[in-house]
């Protein structure tokens, strides 16, 4: 054992050495009571060994012994976990299966026997152990893998019990002949006459998954975790099952056990692999993957991976993964709509257009795949073989023909004060999408709408935060069928429901086709026709769809005066940069569109603007440049057209701060053609750079023209190639001019309809409101059966304050707390037990009774919980509880043991690991207290309780409070907890954390 001579020196205890030989005298005192029949100090001494260290397999072996004793099936959880830390001890294998023979669990008994001989289990025992199974139970054929019926092994049960092996054979049968509806009704007729036997639930449950019945699947299957315990295809379906309930955290903690049960499990390392993905790590989700794919080749698996290398701009990777899917499976839809994505990364349209109508003709049914057809079809200026209307009228058939009977009257009041708004969208954080909408929501007249957002997708930060206040209503879609959802929606009495995402990723569609609200409209998020009949109006404004392109949409055409767009500044003090070129002697040429927008066309144009300018250099970024391979690729492509690389730098993504900053490396901004800016060309304006764009044909290709007349910048639009050209080298070759406009650019843009949110919204809600006037159906929206509850006063800007108690406050006041408290929404209420600091109430964490019961909105308690003693703590979080409201939540930091023993395993106990106003902090210092500090006489500063990351969720969740997020932060030894009174779904916390937390992306929900 590495000994720390300076802190022994200075009288430091060896912590490890100390907690091992306690343990040891505890365990050797617990067997000493066990065998004398002193149950109860036995008990006492392996609870308390357990609680300090849960998984020792001595005391989790030896308690779940003792409670068997006493009362059966009462130790199985702490046998197998002992079994699970130390396999390679027999009798931990013996007496947890003889306790899975005494609590009947016969299969599970059979199968822990199989699997203990093949960890080299024999001998008498064992042999008696199989002879007491034979005879309680009647053998029964071990069913095939595919089936998946059985979870491995050779298993029995007793006359009776459990089906005969022919019943088993003809429930394989059935579902190996795809006769499903066949193989529910045996199933169903198994659990009835077998109601204590898993089979029948299991196979019920598998069957109603795989039809997407996943309400009526999770009954059965959650029967069947009650009594197949040791089964991981049960772990792996039910975690599916929660996953599609988006119960994330139940879901992944499903699939882990499958994987305790099962390590080399490939559905479960693929679903969690999914999983972990869809959570952003994705790191993890890769490891999953490439685990998965140690078993065997497979599809499905490649396919995965595949996507998680595309998140990560792997994107030659993720092509060969798809490519190898193929070879396995050359009829897979989904590998080829995903070989499509990966080739339109690349630019490389056409083939993607090929691999993804291939796709199509091999899934024909799929909304989803004709989605992505169409949204590809945007990229390309080649004239396709069948017209973007005629595609997306296909797609309008075909989500049509899926519904039953669509919704004909409505729960909308027919003549409201104000219109109910509803907003679908998969993009309500940090995208354009967001950009767009953020300052309107802010300047709604709420005298005359309500709004209600529909969320298609789990992700919160940041952005999320901020606008969800906004919404009178936040209702999910994510994890409901198009049916439910659009069920929902028309509960909701919403009067104009509006896409924002059209065929973009998580759109919903298809639920538009069941017209759940009596007017539907397109906008913001998509920029061509949906042709879907039953959306109503696409909003769009005169210069980005000119009369004569009216009939290039199957919805009717809704121009608002100005623009149909509206951008959020960002909410970043950067200035404008002066002009490079006068600095740098030349002018650079700015793009930072996606690879996928740059044709060669767009390349062809550019070399001749680059010909007309030999000294002016491009500077080109975007996140596919992330990939080295892809770089190269790119400077074969510029050299193919003419462009000498070495006037080109290429830089991949960063973050949102750092590339806004980046344009002041760029003199002027070359736009794309036929897709170009949106985002990027507000941007590019708010920091001083101006766009050259090309003006096309259709609502895409004159969004640029769009954003530029907005701006009050008509003179950088081109109407030709020739025109682009010649402007570009113009514009470009007055610097002087260009010096004065990006001055000046930015003062400008803002004063314009483009920025000025207070005029759009005003033109927004008279559009809502004519479009309503316009439909009129008083007699369809009249439902005396629905009553829907309404809000008097509707949320918005204007909210009532809330209070947070800061609980030892010390001499800092709110804005040393989070960026969440530290707003006007936010009222302070300091507790300090010192006087001298002026706190407005004199208490301890322990004692706050000058503090009324449900009296605070919040709690903050930074670096307070480590200075109690453990018996203390529960006290205090019963404290908080108390003064909590309802709904209320707690912050609370504390240091992270986690990552300090890390340190202390590196021998740096007493080296300075960060430096704090204080003075140098150390190791030794987190672990008990600051020990300058103490010194002085300070003893409040001594840390008696220490927490991980795990240990402080469990600890808040035993304390009472229902949902916990917390977040390890290893770099300032910090742990992060946002704890709720009440119960809070996922995407709730991970809001609240995005506002508090100093950062949310290593958030843990549990």
């Amino acid at each position: 054992m590495a000994v720390f001579s300076e802190c022994q020196q200075a009288g430091a205890p060896d912590v490890n050495q100390e907690l091992e030989q306690t343990v040891v005298q505890a365990l050797q005192q617990a067997e000493q009571h066990q065998l004398s029949g002193e149950i109860n100090e036995a008990e006492e001494l392996y609870r308390g060994i357990l609680e300090v260290l849960p998984n020792h397999p001595d005391a989790n072996h030896n308690f779940g012994v003792l409670l068997e004793q006493d009362k059966v099936g009462t130790g199985l959880s702490f046998l197998h976990n002992a079994l699970k830390e130390k396999p390679e001890c027999e009798h931990y294998w013996l007496s947890y299966i003889s306790a899975l023979i005494q609590s009947d669990q016969i299969e599970s008994a059979s199968q822990m026997l199989d699997l203990g001989r093949n960890h080299g289990l024999q001998g008498v025992t064992v042999d008696e152990l199989a002879s007491c199974i034979q005879a309680k139970t009647q053998s029964f054929a071990t069913q095939k893998s595919h089936l998946s019926v059985l979870s491995g092994g050779e298993s029995a049960v007793g006359k009776g019990q459990g089906p005969s092996s022919q019943e088993i054979n003809k429930l394989e049968r059935l579902q190996s002949k795809g006769q499903t509806s066949a193989a529910i009704t045996f199933a169903k007729d198994l659990t009835v006459r077998y109601p204590g036997h898993g089979l029948g639930w299991k196979v019920l449950g598998q069957i109603l998954e795989q039809q997407e019945r996943i309400d009526d699947a999770l009954q059965p299957m959650q029967k069947a975790l009650e009594l197949l315990p040791e089964d991981p295809d049960v772990h792996n379906v039910l975690g599916v099952l929660m996953q599609k309930k988006v119960r994330l955290d139940e879901a992944g903690k499903l699939f882990c056990r499958a994987l305790d049960l099962r390590p080399d499990f490939p559905a479960a390392l693929s679903n969690l692999g999914n999983l972990y993905r869809g959570q952003g790590r994705l790191q993890e989700s890769e490891t999953c993957f490439r685990r998965a794919l140690k078993s065997g080749p497979n599809a499905a698996i490649y396919n995965n991976l595949g996507a998680n290398l595309l998140d990560q701009r792997r994107i030659i990777e993720a092509e060969d993964c798809y490519r190898h899917a193929l070879k396995i499976q050359p009829d897979s839809a989904l590998a080829h709509i995903n070989l499509g994505v990966s080739l339109r990364y690349q630019g490389r349209l056409e083939e993607a257009i090929a691999s993804q109508r291939r796709a199509l003709k091999l899934d024909p049914d799929c909304p989803e795949k004709n989605s992505h057809l169409l949204f590809t079809m945007n990229y390309t200026s080649t004239p396709p073989k069948t017209s973007h209307l005629e595609e997306a009228r296909k797609f309008g058939r075909m989500v049509g023909r899926k519904v039953k009977t669509p919704f004909s009257k409505w729960h909308c009041e027919p003549q409201p004060q104000r219109l109910r708004i509803g907003f679908v969208s998969g993009d309500l954080y940090n995208h354009p999408v967001g950009f767009f909408l953020e300052s309107l929501l802010g300047v709604f007249n709420r005298d005359r709408v309500e709004l209600v957002a529909y969320p298609t997708k789990p992700k919160a930060d940041g952005l999320t935060a901020r606008i969800k206040p906004y919404f009178d209503a936040w209702a999910p879609l994510y994890g409901l069928s198009d049916e439910a959802a659009a069920h929902m929606v028309h509960k909701d009495g919403v009067h104009i429901l509006i896409d924002l995402s059209g065929h973009t990723s998580h759109n919903r569609l298809p639920m538009f086709a069941w017209k759940p609200a009596p007017v539907q409209a397109s906008w913001l998020g998509y920029f061509a026709t949906t042709g879907l009949p039953e959306i109503d109006y696409f909003l769009a404004d005169e210069v980005g769809v000119p009369e004569t392109q009216r009939a290039n949409f199957t919805e009717t055409l809704w121009y608002l005066p100005d623009t149909r767009l509206c951008f959020s500044a960002p909410e970043l003090d950067l200035p404008v940069a002066p002009l490079p070129a006068l600095e740098n002697g030349y002018i650079t040429f700015g793009c930072f569109q996606m690879l996928t927008k740059v044709g060669d066309a767009v390349l062809g144009t550019w070399n001749a603007v680059l010909n007309a300018l030999p000294t002016a250099r491009l500077r080109w970024q975007c996140a596919q440049f992330n990939d080295q391979e892809v770089v190269a690729q790119t400077f074969e492509r510029l050299q193919r057209v003419g462009i000498d690389p070495a006037r080109v730098k290429l830089h991949g993504s960063m973050s949102r701060a750092d590339y806004l900053a980046s344009h002041a490396e760029a003199d002027m901004i070359l736009d794309t053609f036929p897709y170009p800016g949106g985002t990027t060309t507000c941007e590019a304006l708010w920091m001083g750079v101006p766009t050259l764009t090309l003006a096309g044909d259709t609502l895409l290709s004159r969004q640029g023209a769009s954003l530029l007349t907005a701006a009050g910048l008509e003179d950088w639009i081109a109407a030709s190639e020739a025109e682009y050209i010649d402007k570009a080298v113009a514009k470009a070759s007055e610097l002087q001019k260009l010096a004065f406009l990006r001055a000046e650019l930015r003062s400008q843009v803002l004063e314009s309809p483009l920025f000025d949110a207070s005029r759009f919204a005003h033109n927004f809600e008279d559009a809502l409101w004519a479009m309503w006037r316009k439909k009129e159906p008083p007699q369809s929206c009249l439902d005396p059966n629905s009553k829907r509850p309404k809000k008097e006063a509707p949320l918005g800007k204007a909210k009532a304050p809330k209070t947070f108690l800061h609980v030892g406050c010390g001499p800092q006041r709110k804005d040393a707390t989070t960026k969440g408290f530290n707003t006007d929404q936010w009222c302070e209420l300091r507790l300090d037990i010192n006087e001298a600091v002026n706190p407005d109430i004199v208490g301890t964490m322990t004692d706050m009774s000058r503090v009324a019961d449900a009296s605070v909105d919040a709690i903050f308690s930074s670096h307070n919980i480590e200075h109690l003693y453990p018996h203390d703590v529960p006290l205090a979080l019963k404290e908080f509880l108390r003064v909590l409201k309802d709904d209320g939540f707690t912050v609370i930091t504390c240091p992270d043991l986690k990552s300090v023993c890390a340190l202390v395993a590196e021998d740096k106990l007493c080296d300075p690991a960060y430096q704090s106003a204080a003075g140098p902090i150390a190791p030794l210092d987190i672990l008990y207290g600051h020990r300058a500090s103490m010194a002085r006489g300070n003893i409040f500063m001594a840390h008696r309780c220490g927490f991980t990351e795990k240990v402080l969720s469990n600890t808040l969740k035993k304390a009472g409070f229902m949902a916990v997020a917390t977040m390890a932060c290893p770099e300032t030894f910090d742990l992060w907890a946002i704890a709720s009174k009440s119960l809070r779904y996922e995407d709730d916390l991970r809001i609240l954390a995005a506002e508090h937390f100093v950062r949310s992306n290593r958030l843990a929900v549990t």
